[in-house]
């Protein structure tokens, strides 16, 4: 099980995660949208990602964009 997956189950009361592109290009790393989608089923947090975006093609996008279908009315993903 990757950290992120025992940090969240962990810390499921989160009203707010964060992934900023100033200190590491997150969209970049191969395990993102797997870390994504954990986040997305096991908490409600709002989410923010802050991305240059030019590390992904636009099927990448669409994919993320997809992730929380089903999540809510009220799921919130930012980009920055």
């Amino acid at each position: 099980m990757y950290h992120y997956k025992e940090f969240i189950l962990g810390a499921l009361n989160l009203n707010l995660i964060m992934w900023c592109g100033n200190y590491s290009e997150v969209i970049a790393l191969d395990t993102f949208l797997d870390c994504l989608q954990h986040v997305v089923e096991n908490t409600t947090a709002k989410l923010v990602i802050d991305t240059n975006s030019s590390a992904r093609d636009n099927s990448w996008w669409k994919e993320l964009g997809l992730l929380p279908k089903g999540r809510g009315k009220d799921t919130q993903i930012v980009l920055n």
